[in-house]
């Protein structure tokens, strides 16, 4: 499926079946990004933050028109429409996006019912891995983007649903039976590393982690036991990489849609490692001119710039960068570096989707939990992430010049970051890999401007000049956050706020808290902040924000009046729900 050019527009959907059917106007030849809006704030950060990173030249909506050709299932509206998802609309979706190009519109209508399919949805003779999805599991938005977009097979997955929590080993080997059992079904070779093969991709809400055995302290990551040719976690070799999708339906979308179609330009390397044997074979500088050697923009900050000061100090502006990677010791709660420690709260605003090779112990123990490290760097837009379950010591890790060195290359993001041999690379350990194992930094077609098979698209912004008039501010600066217009955002911000004080109070200042810090403007954060309704203060986003924003402010002990009174307004913490 290489040919496939990405088209420059991007699709906004609000249910289920738009989904699938937009998806189904992908072709052999073209595809584009198809985003959820499932009415939460989290989905339009999400969005917003794609838009941003792609760019594209046009941002749309688009709803499946209702049929006349028989009954098809209930679009429904929101997070509701994707669970359970419906088979029958899902295999059509697959088998059409597949097709040759049609010249418009989205052939035939999908049939509604049906049980599960026994055999796997057909896929390209390209076909590079195999996809694995729940359709009781709101994650199949991403399988269905990953075999579709990929030209990858489908398999349907019986797992519980508990990304928090942890497997039994019976059930994770029963995972791994199963993905070996649909392997075999494939007829493809598929029994080492370099056949063909090569992929798995989980995109269900089961445990990132499983425990061993009852007796054993220590879990091990689910990603880093299937793909292995046996069930158990002694002398164990891999013939696939494995990687995991989770989260709700639209977040599932916009983790396998970025994988699709983000093209990382920029890096962010943080090393919070002592420049002494060992630890400086993960020398963030190292990596960093590596990446400038492919073209990359790199931010470094190492020896002797690595300190908790010195994080706080860059991370109360943006970052800008689709790739991250960052060595720290620590839990799943707090990340020590030279000298100094930080907390969840300190994980930085990211602007767009980005890539994260995390070196560090527990960190994604509890992917779901934004009191841990990993949990808020995944809240924060992170389709990939490379971290521990449990204390892996620091040579589970490749050392970050070699997986940038592999990255860099072309080489798959997940392959670049598994050892093969040794300890800890012939036997099951303790490094989850989430995201789609086809993931690349390199190599990915520009977008083209081009028409797309779908009829009656409506533009984001069609609204915007109606609600400026109307005075809708509320509406008109989140249509310019969706259109990935921040500085515009901000500006209209800052606008009302000054010509019209008592039209800025509550929502509208809450709306403009996230453009106004990514475009670094710390003062005006912490005074809208100020002017939000309580409820929106409590929105823990906002809070980081405005915490983030705050911090050069607390160092320099701020006396102007209005900013004070903020400080104290976090100092006093969110007040119960």
């Amino acid at each position: 499926m290489s040919a496939r050019v990405p088209l420059s527009t991007v699709v906004i959907v609000s249910n289920a079946v738009s989904y699938c059917r937009a998806i189904a106007a992908w072709s052999s030849t073209a595809i584009f990004p198809v985003l959820v809006d499932d009415g939460s704030f989290e989905a339009r950060e999400d969005i917003a933050r794609f838009v941003r990173g792609y760019q594209p030249a046009h941002v749309v909506r688009w709803n499946n028109p209702p049929s006349t050709a028989g009954p098809v299932p209930a679009d429904g509206a929101g997070a509701d429409s994707f669970s359970p998802g419906d088979v029958n609309l899902v295999t059509v979706a697959l088998g059409e996006a597949l097709l040759p190009d049609r010249a418009s519109g989205v052939t035939g209508e999908p049939p509604s019912g049906g049980t599960a399919p026994t055999a796997p949805v057909p896929a390209a003779a390209t076909d590079l891995g195999l996809v694995f999805a729940g359709l009781n599991d709101p994650a199949w938005t991403a399988g269905l983007a990953l075999a579709a977009g990929r030209g990858q097979s489908l398999h349907l997955l019986d797992v519980r649903q508990q990304v928090d929590g942890y497997l039994s080993m019976a059930e994770a080997a029963k995972v791994s039976a199963d993905v070996r059992a649909a392997a075999r079904a494939s007829g493809l070779p598929f029994a080492a590393l370099g056949d063909t093969l090569d992929a798995v991709t989980l995109c269900v809400n089961a445990p990132i982690k499983f425990r061993p055995s009852e007796s054993a302290p220590a879990m091990l990551a689910l990603t880093d036991f299937v793909g292995r040719t046996n069930d158990g976690t002694d002398e164990n070799p891999r013939w696939a990489w494995c990687g995991q999708v989770h989260g709700t339906a639209a977040q599932a979308a916009y983790r396998a849609m970025s994988s699709l179609f983000i093209q990382p330009r920029t890096a962010w390397l943080f090393d919070g490692y002592p420049n002494t044997p060992g630890w400086n074979e993960f020398d963030a500088t190292a990596s960093g001119d590596l990446l400038k050697k492919i073209g990359f923009g790199v931010e470094v900050l190492d020896t002797p710039g690595q300190s908790a000061r010195d994080w706080r100090i860059r991370c109360a502006r943006p970052i800008h960068a689709g790739l991250i990677a960052v060595t720290t010791k620590g839990n799943s709660d707090f990340f020590d570096l030279e000298p100094g420690q930080c907390k969840p709260d300190d994980v930085p605003i990211v602007t767009t989707p980005f890539a994260l090779h995390f070196t560090h112990s527990w960190s994604i123990e509890r992917p779901t939990d934004r009191g841990t490290v990993g949990g808020r760097w995944l809240e924060r837009g992170a389709f990939m992430y490379v971290g521990s379950v449990h204390e892996p010591f620091l040579h589970a890790f490749v050392p970050t010049p070699t997986f940038v060195g592999r990255a860099a290359s072309g080489a798959p993001f997940i392959a670049s970051a598994r050892h093969e041999l040794g300890p800890v690379g012939s036997k099951p350990w303790k490094v989850a890999t989430l995201g789609d194992p086809l993931f690349s930094l390199v190599n990915r077609p520009k977008p083209v401007d081009r028409s797309l098979a779908l009829a009656g698209t409506v533009a984001v912004g069609d609204s915007l000049r109606e609600d400026l008039t109307a005075g809708n501010y509320a509406d008109a600066i989140d249509t310019l956050v969706l259109l990935g217009r921040d500085a515009d955002a901000a500006k209209l911000g800052i606008k009302i706020r000054d010509e019209k004080p008592d039209a800025f109070r509550g929502g509208v200042a809450a709306r403009t808290i996230l453009p106004l810090f990514r475009q670094g403007q710390n003062r005006e954060v912490l005074l809208a902040f100020a002017l939000a309704d309580l409820k929106d203060r409590r929105n823990p986003a906002l809070r980081d924000a405005a915490s983030l924003a705050s911090f050069p402010f607390r160092e320099s002990g701020a006396e102007e009046a209005e900013v004070r009174a903020v400080l104290d307004l976090l100092n006093a913490g969110s007040p119960a729900p």
